[in-house]
């Protein structure tokens, strides 16, 4: 996003990623729950009108095509 080239701190975004990361325990594996998930953090940090459904999908099928190939790593 180029938040550090302006002058933004490098933790900008550390409360909703420990957020996300602290919901996938109860959500992990169903990924409708991941999506609830996200759109729950989004609204909860930036507030319901930034709750895009096509970008919280995105969002949320990132997150569920990251830990299934984690789940394949040996």
């Amino acid at each position: 996003m180029g938040l550090l080239s302006i002058g933004a701190p490098e933790d900008e975004y550390e409360p909703e990623i420990r957020e996300l990361v602290a919901g996938l325990g109860d959500a992990w594996p169903d990924p409708t729950a991941v999506l609830r998930l996200c759109e729950s953090v989004f609204s909860h940090f930036f507030g319901a009108r930034c709750v895009n459904a096509k970008r919280m999908k995105r969002l949320a099928g990132r997150i569920v095509m990251g830990l299934r190939e984690l789940e394949r790593t040996p």
